[in-house]
């Protein structure tokens, strides 16, 4: 709730969410392959090191696909509401953003151990 992105969130943030925002320095570690690891990896952390956070939440660039891809190939998902598939982007002052978010129940019934 204490984030900029808390404003932004559709239906309002969370008590305990937390946010996801990665930056990959080095091209040998950018890419399809390694992106989805550690991607799924850093979202699987988060919901293992506290109990608490019920939903992981990014705001990537509208115009980084690559990122946004990403994010849904791993679990995901660009803001619901009531189970409904819904393009949620915004506009921070500097950049035009898209929500995308991750719930514990949906990463550990579908993602993790299948």
């Amino acid at each position: 709730k204490d984030n900029h992105v808390a404003p932004y969130v559709p239906a309002g943030a969370q008590d305990y969410d937390r946010g996801l925002h990665v930056l990959v320095g080095e091209e040998r570690f950018r890419g399809k392959a390694y992106s989805q690891a550690w991607f799924r990896s850093a979202t699987h952390y988060i919901f293992l090191a506290k109990a608490r956070p019920a939903r992981v939440v990014g705001e990537p660039k509208r115009a980084n696909t690559a990122i946004v891809r990403t994010s849904v190939d791993v679990g995901m998902h660009l803001e619901t509401s009531a189970h409904i598939m819904f393009l949620w982007s915004f506009y921070f002052p500097y950049e035009h953003s898209m929500m995308t978010m991750n719930l514990r129940e949906r990463l550990f019934k579908d993602y993790v151990f299948h």
